[in-house]
């Protein structure tokens, strides 16, 4: 059956949602996971937040991605993902599998 080719092929995800701790301040939503094959975050506040695989997250700059309200990104390596967003208590939501 498809169910049981697509329960074969497609990762177990992990929920790795929540809120800013600190408006202002890049917080890791996911580790160095090697066997990480898939990932997605998204914003869900309706200001602008940024997430970087390559660093520190930082607002309008070179290795962050500007993700606007609704905005998903696609994680597509095995290392940190850092997130920034302005407002304490802005909500995302992050899965990985």
């Amino acid at each position: 059956s498809v169910a049981g080719l697509l329960a074969d092929t497609l990762p177990a995800l992990t929920d790795r949602s929540g809120a800013v701790t600190t408006g202002g301040t890049a917080q890791q939503i996911m580790a160095s996971n090697a066997s990480r094959t898939v990932g997605t975050v998204t914003n869900l506040h309706a200001t602008s937040a940024w997430v970087s695989e390559v660093g520190t997250a930082a607002s309008d700059t070179a290795g962050s991605v500007e993700l606007k309200q609704g905005g998903v990104y696609v994680v597509e390596g095995v290392g940190a993902v850092s997130y920034l967003h302005p407002t304490t208590g802005a909500k995302f939501t992050a899965t990985e599998g």
